[in-house]
């Protein structure tokens, strides 16, 4: 089994580039030498242009391999690509339709932090399930603010996974109890 890992993933290494790779499965963009600043924008943001693909377009072709080789790392747990463009997407009311494009969030289980979009004119914006963008004391409301001492709390990548049936037989095997614990706002990329 090692082996059909590896050869999968020399495969996937032939077909994009190291940084490529780390960005769909982290989000982040390493920072390299010799990267082409506009290849690099293209597949992060998106756009079409001749000889250039985005993430969008390319985690489909790779998502297979990309996904047997993460799950053997990390079980329980998903690439970021996975999160952006697979995760179940959020059930809307009709008023709302624009909220169906947004990956259904993890459950959030307690801690004292305010989500911008609840409180300002923002757009919801999530990383991993979680809402990544909070309320601050420059923000100027009267909305609570993440307090450091009990941070927000989200169920665990594996809890949402099992709560959606979505964790494979190996994997729910190979978990142990505490990766279905709580986490809190700052590891939510980590389990």
């Amino acid at each position: 089994m090692p082996t059909t890992r590896k050869s999968r993933t020399r495969r996937l290494r032939k077909e994009l580039a190291d940084w490529q790779i780390h960005y769909l499965a982290t989000g982040e963009i390493p920072d390299e030498d010799g990267q082409n600043p506009w290849s690099v924008f293209i597949f992060c943001c998106g756009g079409s242009t001749a000889g250039c693909l985005d993430a969008a377009d390319t985690w489909p072709s790779v998502r297979d391999r990309m996904f047997a080789d993460w799950i053997a790392k990390h079980p329980g747990t998903r690439p970021w690509a996975w999160w952006r463009f697979d995760a179940p997407r959020q059930k809307a009311p009709a008023r709302a339709r624009a909220w169906a494009g947004f990956p259904d969030p993890r459950r959030r289980l307690g801690g004292t932090g305010t989500p911008k979009h609840e409180a300002l004119n923002y757009v919801k914006s999530y990383a991993w399930g979680v809402p990544d963008q909070w309320i601050t004391d420059q923000d100027d409301v009267k909305q609570p603010t993440i307090d450091e001492d009990d941070p927000p709390q989200f169920e665990s990548q594996a809890a949402y996974l099992r709560r959606h049936g979505l964790l494979t037989a190996d994997e729910s095997a190979s978990l142990l109890d505490t990766a279905f614990d709580p986490v809190l706002l700052g590891m939510v990329c980590e389990r």
